[in-house]
């Protein structure tokens, strides 16, 4: 029931970031309902019908049922630093390492027992509380009905403490479990071997055991397949069990969850990604997500390209608010004309490239995702191959506009200008007439040589119509990307 320690420990690495809760499963006292504002939470815990939230300011914040007070916190709400709910009462850790408790106390569970010093850890079972000291012992105190709070001996060198519904759980330094109270499930069974643990987690009555190499072990009740843990069974984080539930946190930042779900607490919400804490109440469940805004995917301008020529795409444009980088890419062909068979390469880089083998339009599809797992929405560019003729067209009346806003004071004389653009223009008639040899002549030998002084040796030359360097450079690349089209339309 308690929020483990292992996922507060995940949950102050990252504190710099504002961080939500989210809340699913049985909402019948608004134990779903995350006071606004939900950010800024460092830690949380789930109970019976209500759940808490630490802030990074060390103040908490509860919501639920509350007929035994179990959301009153008490005055102060300041200097927490670990939080834990039991089915009634709740209990936080200060910063001065004593515990606060609050809520149903018929039992004596929030009666901390001095002195109330050295505290390092909290949990809350149903009835009992548990709190691990510094020292590496244990100190109980609440119900005691089944043993649950009879600590074996020795009672030391403990690292973590979970609280179930009527037994308890310790871990040992070495990393082994001891359990103790009732057992009519077996929980307090520890599976062989019993070792290599890092954390624990008690539900009202099985158990769950996170090892070192991320697997994780589960026994007890298996009633509603709590115990039946999900495959593959690895890169595990955190653990938390619920009444009936469990509820466990991958490495990736994505939940995994399993047994009985008749409020939905198994239903992790979408997207399942970003999450840094989980916490597993009596009927619902809770996960604390560093807030992630969505990347935004720039798959580039569209272009017309020549069919049989390599077309690069440029992704580099995508971006990510948060600054989650690197991004992952993933492209995708969508829409293709019909009788297409080219692919793209290297699809999941910035900038995949692809060769169009029939005229037409090709859609493509880009979908970035962040460092965290977030995906963005598609964003798609589209690539119109056409024949290679009327690539030529369209770069050689390109290079004529860019001819007509050129500085006349920039030519060799004032009719320089309508010189080249008859030369294109001729040349242009040639390609009509399918003379393309003619027109690739007229390209090298004429008008290209009128243009590319600057190309060739870093200045004007005296053959030169265009007598700056800058607006050669407006003209020239046009003009030798004709050239290059025409020689493969020649090939």
């Amino acid at each position: 029931m308690a929020l483990l320690v292992v996922a507060v420990q995940c949950v102050v690495e990252s504190q710099a970031l504002a961080e939500s809760i989210l809340a699913w499963g049985n909402n019948s006292y608004s134990q779903c309902n995350i006071p606004l504002p939900n950010s800024g939470f460092i830690a949380i815990a789930a109970g019976g019908y209500h759940s808490l939230g630490l802030k990074q300011d060390g103040s908490i914040v509860a919501c639920g049922e509350n007929w035994a007070g179990q959301c009153d916190v008490p005055s102060p709400n300041a200097g927490f630093d670990a939080v834990s709910a039991g089915i009634y009462h709740s209990l936080g850790l200060k910063t001065d390492d004593s515990i606060v408790a609050w809520g149903w106390n018929v039992n004596g569970q929030c009666n901390i027992p001095s002195p109330n010093a050295g505290f390092v850890a909290v949990a809350a079972g149903w009835y009992h509380s548990l709190g691990l000291k510094e020292d590496g012992s244990i100190i109980a105190c609440g119900d005691n009905g089944a043993g649950q709070r009879n600590i074996p001996l020795p009672n030391a060198g403990f690292t973590a403490v979970a609280a179930g519904g009527y037994h308890s759980l310790g871990l040992k330094e070495a990393g082994s479990i001891v359990a103790w109270g009732w057992n009519y499930y077996g929980q307090c069974n520890i599976p062989s071997p019993n070792a290599d643990f890092i954390a624990v987690a008690a539900g009202a009555n099985h158990n769950l055991g996170l090892k070192a190499d991320g697997s994780i072990v589960a026994w007890g009740d298996n009633s509603y397949g709590q115990c039946n843990i999900p495959s593959p069974n690895s890169g595990f984080i955190a653990v938390a069990a619920g009444g009936y539930h469990s509820l466990c946190l991958k490495a990736d930042g994505s939940i995994v969850s399993w047994g009985r779900n008749n409020y939905g607490q198994c239903d992790i919400p979408s997207p399942n990604a970003g999450f840094v804490a989980i916490a597993a109440g009596l009927y619902h469940s809770l996960a604390l997500r560093v807030d992630n805004a969505t990347p935004v995917a720039n798959a580039g301008q569209d272009q017309n390209v020549p069919i049989l020529f390599e077309v690069i795409l440029d992704g580099s444009g995508s971006s990510d608010p948060d600054g989650d980088y690197p991004l992952s890419y993933s492209w995708q062909i969508v829409e293709r004309p019909q009788g297409s068979a080219t692919e793209l390469s290297n699809p999941d880089s910035a900038n995949p490239s692809f060769v169009p083998d029939v005229v037409g339009e090709y859609i493509i599809e880009l979908v970035v995702t962040d460092i965290r797992g977030l995906e963005s929405e598609s964003d798609y560019v589209v690539i119109l191959a056409i024949t290679i003729e009327q690539a030529v067209d369209e770069k050689l009346t390109e290079t004529i506009e860019q001819i007509i806003e050129l500085n006349p004071n920039n030519l060799n004389n004032p009719n320089s200008a309508n010189a080249l653009i008859n030369k294109i223009n001729a040349t242009l008639t040639m390609i009509n007439e399918g003379l393309y040899q003619d027109a690739l002549d007229k390209l090298r030998n004429d008008i290209l040589k009128k243009t590319d002084g600057c190309a060739n040796t870093g200045q004007p030359d005296k053959n030169d119509w265009i007598l700056t360097c800058e607006d050669q450079q407006k003209v020239y690349p046009l003009v030798l990307r004709a050239i290059e089209l025409l020689g493969r339309l020649l090939q």
